[in-house]
């Protein structure tokens, strides 16, 4: 009996490993920035150390033109939950800003700014749920 619970707490181990590795990689749900509501998915993927998104998916008519824009590029692992040295794109001005990233688990912390950190803009992204199929 002794020995299954430790196999079972092996593997689950393993796993919230293997989640906790997977790092920013995947679908995140953007928000609008004035009424909270879903507006976008971007897709997050890695190549060599760099991280790339591009939206899959819009919400609404306006965020629907923009499907298989790049809107993160050059986004590389800093320390720990952090990423850095990347731009992020916005479609609507049609201007990229650099990019500051913090994994919290189920949300990334995003801060675009031109130049200093502390004059820019912040948003939060979730885990896709699946609200666009």
């Amino acid at each position: 009996m002794k020995i299954t619970s430790k196999i079972i707490a092996v593997t689950a181990g393993l796993a919230l490993s293997a989640a906790a590795s997977a790092g920013i990689e995947g679908k995140w749900q953007t928000f609008d920035d004035k009424d909270g509501q879903p507006k976008a998915v971007v897709q997050i993927t890695e190549s060599n150390g760099v991280y790339t998104g591009k939206i899959v998916c819009g919400n609404t008519p306006k965020a629907k033109q923009f499907v298989n824009e790049v809107v993160i590029r050059g986004l590389k692992a800093k320390s720990g939950n952090k990423y850095g040295d990347g731009k992020i794109y916005d479609p609507n001005s049609k201007k990229e800003y650099d990019l500051a990233v913090t994994d919290k688990g189920n949300q990334l912390h995003l801060r675009g700014y031109m130049g200093v950190k502390f004059v820019g803009r912040s948003q939060t992204w979730k885990k896709d749920t699946g609200l666009c199929k």
